[in-house]
């Protein structure tokens, strides 16, 4: 799924006094979100189960794209309503109440704020803030544990746009695509520092993704209204401050999007929409082998992201209706539906 980025910023947390998480069961199992009461809202389901639970019962918020922290003890989300939208943030163990981020000035900041991203070790939030009209990227530290704040350090400037990327695996570069002209597109490094601005590519480029071990990026290029899948490598080892090659790995006649790197870094989940709908499909990047495809219907699946052990994916389909949360195995089998209602269920995270 391509997201915008604009503002991207890190801050205070602000109690939200009301609503706490439900307590969890055992694991993190897989975070998401359900229209199932005519609220779009966050839950978390139990793989094993299908027993789930509301992260955040506030009934006037909408909710939206849900993230586990690295280590399962906090799930970020957006909430709000249009024009308003911010990142909060809930304990898995229900003992803290659901917080959001404020400004450095310690008041919310106007406009929406969108689709926060963790960084390795937990102690960043990167998030999309698209606020009067105007795009910036700001990173700043936060340590959750004893709730200081850091101060917000502006990344990008000027008046492109910037779209969702991602944190390298060491937490020392933050890697984005940016589009307002010939010049200004393709996509971008920079150091949460602030610092050390790079050029990766030219191309009409999106949705990075790093690979677990810092070896390649993952990206979506559209070409002449086409996206295909490619990957970014630096020349010279692991140096993404020199020249880099970009290699085609996914390409056909209709569109190939939403690339998942599994947790052994050597292989990719990704949806195609080669065979006329969206389907879920695997390759591995250190061979020649050709793509597996895993789902095979008529409906729509989609938004595939990988258990932390690698051997399952979850993904939405919309083989009965509008759209629920199913689980497989790595290879495609054993595939199973975890939710059961007649509303929208999307946006998984594992």
């Amino acid at each position: 799924m391509l997201v915008f980025w604009r503002t991207i910023v890190l801050a205070l947390w602000l109690p939200v006094l009301a609503g706490t998480m439900a307590c969890a069961s055992e694991g993190k199992g897989i975070v998401y979100v359900s229209e199932e009461d005519g609220n779009a809202e966050i839950y978390v389901v139990d793989p094993e189960s299908g027993d789930s639970y509301a992260v955040d019962s506030r009934p006037s918020s909408t909710e939206s794209s849900p993230r586990w922290s690295p280590d399962g003890t906090y799930i970020a989300f957006v909430s709000g309503e249009p024009g308003n939208l911010h990142i909060a943030v809930a304990s898995s163990d229900g003992k803290e109440p659901v917080r959001r981020l404020a400004s450095s000035e310690g008041t919310a900041s106007a406009g929406n704020q969108e689709s926060p991203r963790w960084d390795a070790d937990g102690g960043q939030i990167a998030y999309v803030t698209d606020m009067d009209g105007h795009s910036d990227v700001y990173v700043a530290s936060h340590n959750i544990g004893d709730g200081e704040p850091g101060s917000p350090v502006r990344i990008s400037s000027g008046d492109t746009e910037e779209f969702l990327g991602d944190w390298s695996p060491d937490g020392q570069w933050l890697v984005f695509s940016r589009r307002g002209g010939e010049e200004a597109q393709g996509l971008w490094l920079r150091n949460p520092a602030g610092v050390n601005l790079f050029q990766l590519t030219s191309g009409n480029d999106l949705a990075p993704v790093w690979s677990p071990d810092g070896d390649a990026i993952a990206f979506v290029r559209n070409v002449d209204g086409n996206r295909d899948i490619y990957l970014l490598l630096p020349e010279d080892d692991d140096d993404w401050r020199g020249p880099v090659k970009v290699e085609p790995l996914i390409a056909s006649p209709e569109a190939d999007h939403s690339p998942a790197w599994a947790p052994d870094g050597d292989t990719l989940v990704y949806v195609s929409e080669r065979n006329g709908n969206p389907e879920i499909y695997v390759v591995e990047t250190d061979d020649d082998n050709p793509p597996l495809r895993l789902t095979t219907n008529e409906a729509e699946d989609s938004q595939p992201v990988w258990s932390p052990d690698g051997k399952h994916i979850a993904f939405v389909s919309d083989l009965h209706g509008e759209g629920e949360i199913f689980v497989m195995d790595a290879d495609g089998s054993n595939q199973q539906r975890l939710t059961h209602n007649d509303a929208r269920d999307h946006s998984p995270d594992w």
